[in-house]
């Protein structure tokens, strides 16, 4: 008799620290699964600010295609006009035959900027 008695509790000790474990593992995995929704949560949140600023960027892109609102802008960030004699001579080179040196000078959209 006094042997059953100690394998009853023996085998109760190894289903109990079975339960523990398996309890531990449950604990840790609902752990887990809140930590992913978090962070998921955070990630939608960054998500739509992120499309609010590219729409936002989308709508100013749309205001800015035309030269009459560039021109402003550009004269805001220090660059000059170019005068109407001067876009007569530039000479545009697809096939870039003719290789230039670098000028001191940067060029954008008919507007010349020290740089």
């Amino acid at each position: 008799m006094a042997r059953k008695r100690r394998s009853s509790s023996f085998r109760m000790l190894v289903l109990m620290l079975f339960f523990f474990v398996l309890l531990g593992f449950y604990m840790w995995g609902s752990v887990q699964i809140n930590l992913v929704i978090l962070e998921n949560d955070n990630l939608l949140s960054e998500k739509e600010i992120i499309m609010q600023q590219v729409n936002e960027l989308r709508m100013q892109m749309n205001r800015m295609k035309s030269y009459q609102r560039i021109a402003p802008l550009a004269r805001d960030m220090g660059l000059l006009p170019v005068p109407a004699v001067m876009l007569d001579e530039i000479a545009v080179d697809f096939k870039e035959q003719h290789k230039e040196k670098k000028k001191s000078r940067v060029q954008y959209a008919g507007f010349i900027g020290a740089y």
